[in-house]
């Protein structure tokens, strides 16, 4: 089954239409390094980094405390934790206007991302969110996520568009017909 959406392309192309496959490959069982300061051991995976963000997430809080709160937490319970857990991710971090979510594709994070931007488009009063998505080696720590992977994700998020994702060249690379 293919989905059609308009992407923000961070490369050679400004705005481009992907074709974004169904399958999903299985997820790695990852690397497990040991950290020779602290002599932990902290696993290292590839997989897809999505990196969420509420527009104007102040000056909501500023206007309406209560009914920022509010929609926030409908946003979370109704479509971003069914949406993610759909499509195989996890959340790894949550901010207070943000989230940093681990899934096991790139079509399944641009899968993700556009079902909850779908979502929110159609919920009245709901809060704009922007979406960041590369692919890259993740370094699970605890309940926390590191890499450039992660950095590169959290920067897609920033230049994103309102209600908009926007993907890296790697993620577009992947979501290419065969």
């Amino acid at each position: 089954m293919l989905a059609t959406a308009r992407l923000k392309i961070v490369g050679p192309h400004a705005f481009i239409r992907t074709a974004v496959r169904a399958n999903r490959p299985r997820r790695s069982p990852g690397t497990i390094i040991i950290d020779r300061r602290t002599s932990k051991l902290v696993m290292r995976r590839l997989n897809a980094i999505l990196a969420v963000d509420v527009v104007g997430y102040s000056r909501l809080m500023s206007e309406n405390e209560a009914k920022t709160l509010r929609d926030i937490t409908r946003m979370k319970s109704d479509v971003f934790d069914p949406t993610v857990k759909r499509h195989g991710g996890r959340i790894a971090k949550l901010m207070g206007d943000g989230a940093l979510v681990v899934l096991p594709s790139a079509c399944a994070a641009v899968e993700a991302a556009l079902d909850v931007q779908r979502a929110l488009a159609e919920m009245p009063d709901c809060p704009r969110v922007r979406i960041g998505i590369n692919l890259g080696d993740v370094i699970e720590d605890g309940t926390d996520i590191y890499g450039d992977g992660v950095n590169l994700a959290a920067r897609l998020e920033a230049i994103a568009p309102p209600g908009g994702v926007c993907i890296s060249a790697l993620v577009r690379e992947c979501l290419q017909p065969e």
